[in-house]
């Protein structure tokens, strides 16, 4: 005699960061026709499903089960790096963060006769950078310097309330040249 066998509808629950994604049901023992591996989020790179939250178990089921079925996403988070491009005349420095991290400032660089003004998104100094921007792609840093002026300087008593201060040369962004400064005694250079 022929017997009658009833099929239980069972479900497979896809969770991917706590949350699910998707529910596909079918009955015992049926064919699982819809494959889930497209799946994308910014920062991460998907692993796979796996039977367990612990990701010990890979899931290869090909038919439904006797029961629901819980599965879990793998994601890998995302590396980038950032570079310091000092431009002084040492290597770039470069660290390596995950996605969403903060970069954390290195000490300022020196360059003999600038002055450090921060770092930037561009070589030219006209966007600075934020260290309060989560790192979302890699991205190069670069310092801006200015230019510090110096002067060599010949000093000349005239009498005693001036001083006659001779300006040999000025390094400037023009050109060099001399200039003759008279300053009370009370004012330094």
């Amino acid at each position: 005699a022929l017997e009658a066998k009833y099929l239980k509808e069972v479900s497979i629950t896809f969770i991917s960061f706590g949350e699910t994604y998707k529910t596909i049901k079918g009955y015992e023992t049926e064919e699982i026709k819809e494959n889930i591996t497209n799946l994308s989020k910014e920062g991460y790179t998907f692993v796979g499903w796996y039977l367990d939250q612990e990701f010990k178990q890979e899931y290869k089921l090909k038919t439904f089960q006797d029961e629901d079925v819980n599965v879990y996403a793998k994601w890998e988070i995302v590396d980038y790096t950032v570079t310091f491009n000092l431009d002084n005349n040492e290597e770039d420095i470069v660290k390596t963060l995950h996605y969403g991290d903060l970069i954390s400032q290195i000490t300022n660089p020196v360059k003999e006769g600038y002055k450090f003004i921060g770092w930037y998104e561009d070589k030219n100094g006209t966007i600075p950078y934020v260290f309060s921007t989560p790192i979302t792609k890699s991205i190069m840093l670069y310092a801006i310097w200015e230019e510090v002026y110096s002067y060599i300087i010949d000093e000349y008593e005239y009498n005693d309330n001036e001083k006659i201060i001779d300006l040999v040369s000025i390094n400037t962004n023009v050109d060099d040249y001399k200039q003759n400064i008279y300053l009370n005694q009370d004012y330094t250079v």
